[in-house]
């Protein structure tokens, strides 16, 4: 493989494990929003939340 396709190829592996890094920072966000909720003993229909961005 010449150098430009292996670089182009781990541009785009970088690129995927960016993504999927911060998708689990969000997912890893909401629920630790989720447990404080249950401890101070309120519900997510009670307060506004923005969605999940994807």
């Amino acid at each position: 493989m010449n150098s430009f396709a292996a670089k182009l190829r781990l541009k785009g592996m970088a690129e995927e494990d960016i993504y999927f890094a911060r998708l689990d920072q969000e997912l890893i966000e909401a629920l630790r929003q989720k447990k404080r909720d249950r401890q101070r003993g309120t519900s997510a229909e009670n307060r506004k939340t923005a969605p999940l961005r994807h």
